[in-house]
């Protein structure tokens, strides 16, 4: 199992006092169940900046399996959410599968 972790703070020299951190952080797992790797994660969908003092939090959340097909293909299927800040925008939801060739 392997866990990794970030998180990033800074100020923008450019912007006024109530608007002017930054902030993005994420956390992610994964280890080997069955054939392949399980994951997850979780962060902020970007860098988020403050506004009038607050700091508005877009989020992402992510899970996938990896599983090898053969010795020369992994097939890697994983789902995401992103939140959006903007209460009248819907979230968005979205399904992939990617295939990774060694040669």
């Amino acid at each position: 199992m392997s866990v990794s972790a970030g998180y990033e703070v800074g100020t923008l020299g450019s912007a006024a006092a109530a608007q002017d951190e930054t902030l993005a952080y994420f956390f992610g797992v994964e280890g080997e169940v069955g054939a392949g790797t399980l994951g997850a994660s979780i962060g902020t969908a970007g860098s988020m900046t403050e506004s009038g003092g607050k700091i508005t939090e877009a989020m992402m959340y992510e899970a996938y399996y990896s599983y090898p097909v053969n010795d020369g293909m992994t097939i890697t299927p994983l789902i995401y959410i992103k939140e959006d800040t903007v209460a009248a925008n819907p979230d968005e939801t979205g399904i992939m599968v990617k295939t990774s060739f060694s040669f």
